[in-house]
């Protein structure tokens, strides 16, 4: 069908410009000029017809991809209209300049490299062209190649070109760049012999000389380019063209494919290779591709949240509200099943193209072994010689294989696992109640190391979500927020990742916190099993933790789990965000946070664990997510915690041990006065280095007729910093402080008030500050100390709104919600509240708290990007807890008003 498009395209166009010329040419002022005018006039008439033809068919292009037409035809109609436009071009320009080549054999061939000579544009890619010479560069051909390109510009078309001799073409070889490019080369207009010319002494050697090494080359830089996106194609704002299982990939293949059997498109490799998966997946990312450039009306390759949403719209995704999952999830379900499907075609492919010599280098010596279940051991891989009926015959090799897989540390080969993609109907319901299957699953669990590789080999070859259905839920699942780096499934791989780098090792060090967690978690196929299941409840709306411990306790019990390992496993899945949400939101502090936190966590056993659980949970959510600070909360309510556990007691010091902390200080040089106003519970909260620097603050007070005092001390690892405001009391001051802090774009994690014991405040702040250069400039926090100061001292007052613009957030769900607890602290309520994240929102709160007559006493902030959650310990002017119905409804209702 394209061929009759490109003849319809190629006569309007040459209709349009030859009643163009005659419409010139009848004009009496055209007929007049000089000859030099009227070449000059022409051109200008054809450009204006190029400009409006390529505006016309653009648009056209635009309607054939909202109409739903395939994406294989709308790309090839593009490709077909830009060459009708440089072919009538060229026609022209060299028409123009015949005289100027004596010798027809030193005229020049167009050639579409790249993606252009591929025939693969999308509504904004790059065109790329190359002018080859037979012989050396000569005038006519610069000449004739700057009119063409001064007139493929001026008509509205982005070329990028090159001009070479073929013998700059046969030195460029030794470029794999550019070697690529050409291997795509497609002849467009000019002269047939020189192309010819090119094809033999250029083309012809890419295909048959060094053809290995071609390969070789291709495999590294696709590696190199996987370990760029994370080495994952499920990362939530994927790459369409470079991610893994992208466009690239399919290029990278078909690279490989060419230059191994001398192909040139997919049809043609048909013959060799099986290329249904490519050619689908092509024409889904081709799809998304279109979208994407019309939507940025340029060129654009990541699909970002927002593009995600309107994507899934034009494509016809709709909510499904039973499922509780929005259109755009669905959409994006099915764009990851496609990479993956794409990632496993081409990685067959390659693997048969790759010769026996590289294998080697990368598989090891092919030695072959025989081993159990009819399996074979050829270098690093684990294949089978089998027939359809192999794992039919005995289903318990579909288990078995990575079984042994992880025992000898074997690659599984693509080959075998194609064939295990297409029989895992083997794996029934009631295969997996039987016995011996699961008792090679628990194998796997307890086996000590490869226990997150062969998990990755069972997911990627759909083993994994087939025997444990519960997780198989969340194969391809997007969580549709900017927190989730990945989607559930990759979510839950990468944490089982870090648990078994942390078990690993968690044993460089005894006196790490790591090491006595693992020293009292010693049952690891539980953790192993808790983390595979940690998140199975999500995607079907409400409580995720709850519901995963439900469908916990079914997997235990089908894997023949006695009671008191299953009780563990659910213990984790129910409680595996609870020591998170405990550690950066209640005051660990406080002896009543231990105190519910341990009556929850009730062992060491079951500490440990959990503490594991929640560091490698974190830590799986994106490379940016785990800090320095979250893992210090962590540890310290570990601490905390196995005190209690060991000794029923909540305060790490007795009072000797404080003792010893004041005179210890005291022998550092602190002054007595200072240190004599801090109080016991003061001193186990900071470090020495810390009341150190806080004491010579206060010193500073007591001794001089100032009344306010800024510092700050960078954590630099962690890029936050602590503010210290030491001074008077001054009314609403956290609330001051806050929106001071805010306005210069920091965000605020913690903070702890101290009252000193001669009334004096002493206000510490934390602070991420998310550029590592604002850190290291110093006038960047002389500035905000300044503004500190000067808003505190009531010289400046703070004009909020206009300086906060506010950040589109993607939710749709409900998130404000405020509770009051006068049961998590023995001297404090509690005001937790959950609301989407709006600038100014944390001024606005501790605002009207100050208005309601209550003082802060310490307070956390946390943010999961489009949610926020302040939690703040208060009490009223008396320093009693907010008892009164009247008055929780009250704060209740103040802060509803702000959401």
């Amino acid at each position: 069908m394209i061929h009759g498009i490109r003849a319809d395209l190629q006569q309007r166009l040459d209709f349009l410009l030859s009643r163009r010329m005659e419409v010139l040419q009848r004009q009496p002022e055209y007929v007049s000029l000089p000859r030099h005018e009227q070449l000059r006039s022409r051109r200008f008439a054809q450009v204006e017809i190029f400009k409006k033809f390529y505006q016309y068919t653009f648009r056209q292009l635009r309607t054939l991809h909202n109409s739903g037409v395939g994406a294989d035809y709308t790309v090839a109609f593009h490709t077909t209209m830009v060459d009708v436009c440089l072919e009538t071009m060229w026609a022209i320009v060299d028409d123009s300049y015949q005289t100027m080549c004596p010798r027809p054999n030193h005229k020049p061939a167009v050639v579409a490299v790249g993606g252009y000579g591929r025939g693969e544009l999308n509504p904004f890619s790059d065109i790329d062209l190359l002018v080859i010479c037979p012989e050396k560069i000569c005038p006519y051909v610069n000449m004739v190649t700057n009119n063409l390109l001064y007139m493929i510009w001026d008509a509205g078309l982005m070329v990028s070109h090159s001009v070479r001799s073929i013998d700059e073409c046969q030195q460029w070889l030794s470029d794999q760049t550019i070697k690529t490019a050409l291997l795509e080369s497609r002849f467009l207009c000019g002269s047939p012999d020189t192309w010819e010319l090119f094809e033999k002494r250029v083309l012809h050697r890419i295909y048959h000389w060094e053809t290995d090494k071609f390969i070789h080359i291709k495999i590294n830089e696709q590696r190199q380019r996987h370990q760029k996106q994370s080495s994952s194609l499920y990362l939530l704002e994927p790459n369409v063209k470079e991610g893994v299982g992208g466009l690239r990939d399919i290029h990278a293949c078909l690279w490989i494919a060419r230059a191994r059997y001398g192909g040139c498109s997919v049809e043609d490799l048909e013959s060799y290779l099986e290329m249904g998966d490519i050619k689908k997946g092509r024409n889904f990312l081709w799809r998304v591709r279109n979208e994407l450039h019309f939507v940025a009306n340029r060129s654009q390759d990541i699909l970002t949240f927002d593009n995600q949403e309107i994507i899934a719209r034009k494509f016809g995704y709709r909510d499904d509200h039973q499922r509780n999952r929005f259109a755009v999830e669905l959409f994006m379900h099915d764009y990851y099943k496609c990479t993956r499907r794409i990632q496993g075609a081409t990685e067959e492919i390659i693997y048969q193209c790759t010769p026996p010599t590289f294998r080697r280098k990368v598989f090891g010596h092919l030695q072959v072994r025989q081993l159990a279940d009819g399996f074979i051991q050829k270098g690093n891989e684990i294949l089978a010689f089998c027939d359809d009926d192999f794992f039919r015959a005995a289903p318990q090799r579909i288990l078995k294989l990575f079984s042994i897989a992880q025992r000898r540390s074997l690659q599984i080969s693509p080959t075998l696992k194609r064939t295990v993609q297409k029989n895992l109907g083997v794996i029934t319901p009631r295969l997996r109640q039987d016995h011996s299957m699961n008792m090679i699953f628990r194998s796997i669990l307890k086996y000590p190391v490869n226990v997150s590789r062969t998990f990755r080999q069972m997911h990627d070859c759909g083993v994994l979500g087939r025997w444990v259905p519960e997780f198989g839920t969340l194969d391809c699942l997007v969580q549709f927020d900017r927190y989730h780096v990945y989607t559930a499934d990759e979510h839950t791989l990468r944490a089982v990742e870090h648990l078994e780098e942390c078990l690993r090792i968690g044993y460089l060090s005894d006196e790490s916190v790591f090491y006595r967690a693992i020293s009292y978690a010693r049952r690891r196929k539980i953790l192993y099993l808790a983390l595979l299941l940690h998140d199975v409840g999500k995607g079907k709306g409400g409580d995720h933790c709850n519901r995963g411990a439900i469908m916990a306790a079914q997997v235990c019990s089908r894997m023949g789990l006695d009671a008191g390992k299953s009780d563990l496993v659910q213990f984790l899945v129910r409680n595996h965000v609870f020591m998170a949400n405990i550690s950066q939101r209640r005051d660990i502090s406080d002896p009543r946070t231990i105190e519910i936190f341990c009556q929850e966590v009730k062992s060491l056993e079951r500490l440990a664990m959990l503490y594991l659980v929640t560091c490698c949970d974190i830590k799986a959510v994106g490379p940016k997510v785990w800090t320095d600070w979250k893992g210090q909360l962590l540890e310290d309510l570990f601490v905390a915690a196995e005190h209690y556990l060991m000794t029923g007691n909540t305060e790490l010091y007795d009072q000797q041990e404080i003792e010893d902390i004041r005179q210890r200080l005291l022998g550092s040089g602190i002054d007595a006065d200072a240190l004599e106003i801090f109080d016991d519970d003061y001193l186990q909260l900071f470090s020495d280095g810390d009341v150190g620097q806080h004491a010579r603050m206060i010193h500073q007070l007591l001794t001089s007729d100032e009344t306010l005092l800024v510092a700050h001390k960078l954590q630099a690892e962690s890029l936050t910093a602590d503010i210290i405001v030491a001074g008077y009391d001054i009314p609403g001051i956290f609330s001051k402080i806050a929106g001071a802090i805010l306005v210069h774009d920091l965000e605020i994690i913690s903070s702890r008030i101290n009252t000193l014991q001669n009334g004096m405040i002493l206000d510490v702040i934390t602070v991420y500050y998310r550029e590592r250069e604002f850190g290291e400039d110093p006038t960047f926090w002389d500035v905000i100390k300044t503004s500190l100061r000067r808003v505190l001292q009531g010289e400046d007052q703070l004009e909020l709104e206009r300086s906060w613009t506010h950040r589109r957030t993607i939710s749709r769900r409900n998130l404000d919600r405020i509770f009051i607890h006068n049961d998590q602290s023995q001297n404090c309520t509690v005001v937790e509240v959950f609301a989407e994240d709006k600038p100014g929102l944390l001024y606005r709160i501790t605002r009207a708290l100050h208005d309601l007559k209550l003082n802060i006493h310490s307070a956390s902030v946390t943010t999961k990007i489009e949610q926020v959650v302040d939690v703040f310990y208060v009490t009223d002017l008396d320093g009693n807890k907010v008892l009164s119905d009247k008055a929780i409804d009250s704060i209740k209702k103040k802060i509803g008003s702000l959401l």
